[in-house]
């Protein structure tokens, strides 16, 4: 068989594929539409003598015979409102790298362990915030100011 024999042959039969796979999926939704309108009209039937929809459907949007509202899509956040948001004060630096940026102190302890540290350590020597401290090293690892060498090893 040729080469381009074979390639015919594998586009025809991906193509009956797809053609079985598409069917089987139009069968699929028509079996569940179906069954959401024999649950809508149970749901109904329900509410009628309970006066209550049904538990079991309560949120799927077929407890009664209403239509389903669509919600639109989410855009982003919202604008804060000045003045709102959390004010704390940021988990100051340690010993040698007071007044440095996390960043700045993350690089520094680094440079002077060659053999490299894990973000638990940094953050012990330097002090601060342990999340703060593996956002920043996430951010420089991407920036290339820092490096893997292993499993929870970074070195500058």
């Amino acid at each position: 068989m040729s080469k381009r024999a074979a390639i015919d042959r594998y586009h025809s039969k991906l193509a009956e594929a797809q053609s079985i796979a598409k069917d089987a999926a139009r069968d699929l939704r028509e079996a569940a539409r179906d069954l959401l309108t024999e649950l809508a009209g149970l749901g109904e039937d329900y509410e009628k003598l309970m006066g209550e929809p049904m538990p079991e459907l309560a949120g799927a949007g077929v407890s009664s015979g209403r239509p389903r509202t669509r919600r639109a899509p989410k855009r982003g956040r919202p604008a804060k409102k000045a003045g709102t948001g959390r004010r704390g004060k940021r988990s100051p630096l340690s010993g040698q790298f007071e007044g440095m940026t996390i960043s700045e102190a993350v690089v520094a302890l680094l440079k002077k362990n060659k053999s490299g540290l894990g973000p638990r350590e940094i953050t012990e020597a330097i002090g601060g915030n342990r999340n703060s401290v593996s956002v920043a090293m996430n951010s420089m690892l991407k920036d290339g100011a820092i490096k893997r060498i292993g499993r929870g090893l970074y070195t500058a």
